[in-house]
């Protein structure tokens, strides 16, 4: 999970994120945006997505604030049989409700990734 100010650079574990006047850390963002993913129905899970060329992984949940708007990214794993289109739609009403009903913040953005599929067995 990462979060990005400004001009996308990482912001430091220690600091913190202020949106309408409310200071949170960046990893609390990040938390609700991967629960409420999780908790989404279809969701099998929230996963760090490969990148084969530099062997490394990617977060699973990437949170940007560029000119005091938040941008959610999460990429997930959905189960076998549900509607791509109606969860990744499900996913993103589920974020934002959350970051709102918790925090008090309405994300500009949530971008999903449907990054694979598991099957059952």
């Amino acid at each position: 999970m990462s979060l990005t100010q400004g001009s996308n650079t990482p912001v430091s574990p220690h600091d913190t994120v202020t949106l309408d006047g409310v200071t949170i850390a960046p990893g609390v963002v990040e938390t609700v945006v991967a629960l409420a993913a999780e908790q989404t129905e279809g969701v099998a899970g929230v996963v760090c997505r490969s990148t084969f060329r530099r062997k490394s992984s990617a977060p699973a949940v990437e949170v940007a604030l560029v000119d005091d708007e938040l941008t959610c990214r999460v990429h997930v794993v959905a189960l076998y049989g549900v509607e791509l289109p109606a969860l990744g739609r499900d996913i993103q009403q589920n974020v934002m409700q959350a970051l709102d009903g918790q925090m008090g913040i309405r994300p500009h953005r949530v971008d999903v990734f449907i990054d694979g599929i598991q099957f059952e067995g």
